[in-house]
């Protein structure tokens, strides 16, 4: 997210973080598949060629990786750092469970924080 944030304010435009199974489109059911960070230059919501910035791996370890508010499995963030859609989670686990999990908060504004949360 940072990645995308630093991105976006160096090309004044909008840019995307989503979860991908394939490293190439936005198709991933949660945050524990591969990520793609592009920038949607023509607006039409798919990652496309030369609109690539990085893609990265599985998050290895994770049983489960949900969200909440607008961080379903895309974030859109503004050339001024502020996240389209407002405020939401990302709540990583591993296969301990319980009180080990931990929330990637992220404000409307651009913020971003961990603490601890509670997994299934």
């Amino acid at each position: 997210l940072m990645l995308a944030k630093s991105e976006a304010a160096k090309r004044n435009a909008t840019v995307t973080v989503c979860a991908s199974t394939d490293n190439a489109s936005c198709n991933g059911s949660d945050w524990s598949t591969a990520r793609i960070v592009f920038a949607d230059d023509n607006g039409n919501g798919q990652a496309e060629a030369g609109e690539l910035i990085k893609s990265s791996k599985e998050l290895s370890g994770l049983t489960s990786a949900g969200s909440t508010g607008s961080m379903s499995t895309t974030a859109q963030i503004s050339s001024v750092g502020c996240y389209i859609g407002g405020a939401g989670t990302i709540l990583l686990c591993d296969e301990r469970g319980g009180s080990y999990g931990r929330g990637l908060n992220v404000t409307a504004g651009g913020v971003l924080s961990v603490a601890a949360a509670t997994c299934p």
